[in-house]
C-alpha cells in the first residue's frame, strides 16, 4: 500500500543486504528487478541494475524472505536474525524448487499480497522515455493522463479516472505535496532522475495519508542516501534546443549516518513559432533545484532529514513581446511566471517491541511557495506558507497480517492572492484524528478498514470513512474492492493559473463550500499460462460521485467564467482493460483500453465534461537484448474524441480523435548509456491551440482550450553515467 514505506521506515533499523545473479547458460549475469519482500509484511524492495538490493528486517526470529520474478511462481528463503548477506545465484527453470527463476522482470507491477490496487513504477520503468520531469513519467502508464493546461505557460496537469489532477492526491514520500500554488505547475517541478519508484492508487486510499485523496494518490519515492548511486550524472538535450542536467552524489559516513544532494537545471531560450501564430510554441524557461537529504539508523531509531529549493523563470506569449514593453492592448501580449519554493521534510520512527512491532513515527514538513505573474493584463502574485505534521502509532494483533494504525494530523495553509489588485486571505488549520486497521477474518481474505475525523476552522467537523478488501479465489484470480468519500478545499485561481490565459472575467458567484465525493471501484486480476509464460489480464471500473464540486462554467456565458458550487450532479465512471505478457524473453508488452463516461451539471443542466478524450487505447512494447546492453522501447497512444465547451468562437464542437507515437533507443556500457528517442513521431498538433490569437485583448482570446499536443514532433540524445 502507498503508506508502506512508512512502515518500512520504522520498524527495524538492522537491514538484509544482497546479491542476485543469474546463470544463463555459464554465464552469471546480474539480474535486475527481481521483487523481493517479507513474508506476511510490506516491506518490500527490487534489486537495481547490478542486482544488489537491501531490505530493513522486520523484528522476531524466523523470518521468511519471498524472491520472486513476475510471471514465475515465488519461492521463500528462512533467514535468520543474525544474517546481514545473501547471495543468490538463480538458475532458469520454469518449476521452483529453491529460488529459482527465468525471464525479465516487469517494471510496472502490481503485488499481489497487498489489499490495495497499487501500480508500483519502478526506476526500469522510468528509463523507458527521457522522464525529465514527473509530469513525463506518465507516458508508458495506461491509467494516467499527462497534457497541457494552456497553450501559453508550458504547464501539464495529470488526469485520473476522468478527473483533472487537483482530484488526485500528489504526495513525496507519503506526506501530502504540491498543493495550493504546486498544483499548476508542480509535477514540473520533480525531475525524474530524482526518483526512484512511483506509486498509483486509483479511488479511495489510506486514510493515514489524509482526505484529500478523491480520485487516488500519486507518490513519488525520492532516491534515499543510503540506497543511492555515489555519483550520476544525467545530461539531455533535444532538437529544439532545451538542455537538462541532473546530478546526484550520496555519501555514507558509517552504518548509521548517510547524506546525498541531488541536483537538477533545464534551460530553453529558443523562439519557436511552428504554427504561425504569431505566439511561443512553449515559454522561455529557465529551472534550478536542489535536495540535501540526510538519514539516520539505528536499531530502534529511523531519522530523514530533507532540505529543497527550486527557483523557475518563465517568459513567453508573442514573439515580438519584450520584457522592456509596456503592457497595455496597444503593445503585444506577454507572459511571465516566476516562482521561488522552499521545503523541508522530517521522518522519525522509533521501535518499542520487537515482538510485536510496535513503533511510533512522526513525519512533519514545511513550504514556503512565492509566484508572481502576469498573463497579458491579468497580474496575478500570491504567497502560501504550509505546515504539515502526522503523528502515527502501530501495532499488531498479534500478527503481521493484522495490524492497526491510529494518529492524529494537522494541516496549516495561509495563501496570500492578488489577482488584479484585488487581495484575498485565506487561513485553514485543520487538526485530524484516524483509526486504521487491517484484518485477515477468513483464510484469503484481507480487510484495510479506516476512519478518520477531521476539524476545519472554516468548514467545520467531517468525517472520512474508506474500506478495502481483497480476496483470493485462487492462485490465478484475484479480486480486490474499495468504497470511500473524500474531500478538498478548492484554490481556484492558484490551482488553475490557466484561467488566466484568457480574456474573459472570472467570477466568483457564491461562497464556495468543500468539494465532496464518494468513490467506489472494483479490479479483477486474472493471471493465465499461454505457451508457458504468464499472462495478466485486469479489469477494472471506479466511479466518482460528487456530493459538492466547484464548478468553472465556460458553457453559458460566452464573455466571463463563472465559478460557483454544483448544483445538479456530477459523476465519472471509468472502465479499463489492461494485459501485460512476455512473450519472448527480454519483450514487455502492454496493451490497454479505457473508457470513461465523465458528466457534470451547471445549473441543474448535464454536460458531458469537455476537453476529455472518452477512449484512450495504449500499446508498449519494450525489449531488452540478451546480453543487456540494448533497450528498445515503442509506445503509442490512440486518444479518443471529445467535447469542446459552448464557444461561438471555436466553430465546432467536438475534437476528433489522434495518434501519438513515442520511441527510445539505449545502449548500454559499463557504467554510462547513451540514449535517443523521439515524441510525438506522428507530429500530430492541435490545430489553433489559441483562439483570436491576432486579437489577444479582444473578449474572445482565449488560450486555454487544449485538448491534444501544441508542440510537434521532438528528437532528444542524452548520456548518463553511474557510479556505484
Amino acid at each position: 500500500m502507498i503508506f508502506m514505506f512508512l512502515t518500512i521506515s520504522i520498524l527495524n533499523a538492522q537491514s538484509l543486504k544482497g546479491y542476485i545473479t543469474e546463470n544463463n547458460e555459464g554465464n552469471i549475469v546480474p539480474l535486475v528487478g527481481v521483487n523481493i519482500f517479507w513474508q506476511d509484511t510490506n516491506i518490500g524492495t527490487a534489486t537495481d541494475e547490478n542486482g544488489i538490493f537491501q531490505i530493513e528486517k522486520p523484528n522476531g526470529d524466523g523470518l521468511t524472505l519471498i524472491v520472486s520474478y513476475i510471471g514465475y511462481k515465488s519461492d521463500s528463503i528462512k533467514i535468520n536474525k543474525e544474517d546481514t548477506l545473501l547471495e543468490l545465484t538463480l538458475s532458469a527453470s520454469r518449476e521452483l524448487e529453491e529460488v529459482v527463476v527465468n525471464g525479465v522482470s516487469r517494471s510496472t507491477q502490481v503485488f499481489d499480497a497487498e489489499p490495495m490496487h497499487i501500480q508500483h513504477i519502478s526506476g526500469k520503468e522510468l528509463t523507458k522515455a527521457a522522464c525529465c520531469t514527473l509530469a513525463e513519467s506518465f507516458e508508458t502508464n495506461a491509467s494516467v493522463d499527462v497534457s497541457f493546461t494552456d497553450a501559453l505557460s508550458g504547464a501539464k496537469q495529470i488526469q485520473l479516472l476522468g478527473l483533472a489532477g487537483i482530484y488526485s492526491q500528489i504526495m513525496i514520500e507519503n506526506m501530502p505535496s504540491m498543493r495550493g500554488l504546486g498544483r499548476s505547475y508542480g509535477i514540473n517541478y520533480i525531475p525524474g532522475p530524482w526518483m526512484e519508484s512511483i506509486q498509483i492508487s486509483k479511488g479511495t486510499s489510506s486514510v493515514i495519508n489524509g482526505f484529500e485523496s478523491v480520485s487516488g494518490q500519486i507518490n513519488v519515492e525520492y532516491k534515499k542516501p543510503d540506497d543511492s548511486e555515489k555519483f550520476y550524472l544525467n545530461l539531455y538535450q533535444n532538437n529544439e534546443m532545451k538542455s537538462d542536467i541532473n546530478m546526484n552524489s550520496a555519501y555514507e559516513f558509517n552504518e548509521n549516518l548517510s547524506t546525498s544532494v541531488l541536483l537538477h537545471g533545464d534551460y530553453y531560450n529558443k523562439n519557436v513559432d511552428d504554427n504561425g501564430d504569431g505566439f511561443l510554441d512553449k515559454p522561455r524557461s529557465k529551472q534550478y533545484t536542489f535536495i540535501n537529504r540526510w538519514k539516520y539508523k539505528s536499531e530502534n531509531l529511523f531519522s530523514q532529514l530533507s532540505i529543497n529549493y527550486l527557483n523557475e523563470n518563465k517568459d513567453g506569449g508573442q514573439k515580438s513581446f519584450t520584457d522592456d514593453q509596456a503592457r497595455s492592448e496597444f503593445n503585444p501580449y506577454g507572459i511571465n511566471i516566476n516562482a521561488d519554493r522552499y521545503e523541508i521534510f522530517m521522518k522519525i520512527g522509533y521501535i518499542f517491541d520487537h515482538e510485536t512491532n510496535s513503533s511510533l513515527g512522526f513525519q512533519t514538513s514545511y513550504t514556503s511557495h512565492n509566484q508572481t505573474s502576469f498573463f497579458g493584463l491579468n497580474n496575478y502574485d500570491a504567497d502560501q506558507r504550509s505546515f504539515y505534521a502526522n503523528l502515527i502509532y502501530k501495532s499488531n494483533f498479534g500478527s503481521d497480517t493484522q495490524n492497526y494504525f491510529l494518529g492524529v494530523s494537522y494541516i496549516g495553509d495561509k495563501i496570500d492572492e492578488n489577482l488584479n489588485g484585488i487581495r484575498t486571505e485565506r487561513i485553514e488549520k485543520i487538526p485530524g484524528l484516524f483509526l486504521q486497521a487491517a484484518l485477515n477474518p477468513v483464510e484469503d481474505l484481507n480487510l484495510i478498514a479506516g476512519i478518520r475525523s477531521d476539524f476545519h476552522n472554516i468548514h467545520g467537523t467531517f468525517y472520512t470513512p474508506r474500506l478495502h478488501l481483497k480476496y483470493d479465489f485462487n492462485a490465478h484470480t484475484i479480486f480486490r474492492a474499495s468504497v470511500g468519500k473524500g474531500f478538498r478545499t478548492a484554490n481556484v485561481i492558484a490551482e488553475n493559473n490557466s484561467l488566466l490565459a484568457t480574456s474573459k472575467e472570472i467570477l466568483f458567484m457564491e461562497d464556495l463550500e468543500m468539494e465532496e465525493a464518494f468513490n467506489f471501484g472494483f479490479n479483477i486480476t486474472r493471471y493465465f499460462n499461454i505457451w508457458e509464460k504468464e499472462l495478466t489480464l485486469n479489469l477494472e471500473f471506479y466511479r466518482t460521485e460528487f456530493i459538492n464540486q466547484i464548478i468553472i462554467d465556460r458553457e453559458t456565458d460566452l464573455n466571463k467564467i463563472k465559478v460557483s458550487n454544483l448544483e445538479g450532479d456530477s459523476y465519472s465512471n471509468n472502465y479499463q482493460l489492461e494485459l501485460n505478457y512476455m512473450p519472448l524473453r527480454g519483450l514487455d508488452l502492454l496493451a490497454a483500453l479505457r473508457y470513461s463516461d465523465v458528466k457534470y451539471s451547471i445549473e441543474n443542466k448535464l454536460y458531458e465534461k469537455p476537453l476529455i478524450s472518452k477512449y484512450k487505447a495504449l500499446l508498449n512494447l519494450s525489449y531488452i537484448s540478451n546480453l543487456r546492453l540494448w533497450q528498445y522501447d515503442l509506445t503509442m497512444q490512440f486518444n479518443g474524441d471529445g467535447r469542446l465547451p459552448n464557444n461561438s468562437v471555436v466553430g465546432y464542437n467536438d475534437f476528433s480523435s489522434f495518434t501519438i507515437i513515442n520511441a527510445q533507443i539505449t545502449r548500454k556500457f559499463r557504467g554510462f548509456d547513451i540514449y535517443l528517442g523521439g515524441e510525438n513521431l506522428t507530429d500530430f498538433t492541435q490545430d489553433n491551440p489559441i483562439l483570436s490569437a491576432e486579437s489577444p485583448f479582444s473578449n474572445n482570446f482565449d488560450a486555454s482550450i487544449i485538448w491534444g499536443p501544441i508542440m510537434g514532433r521532438k528528437i532528444y540524445l542524452g548520456i548518463k553515467y553511474t557510479l556505484n
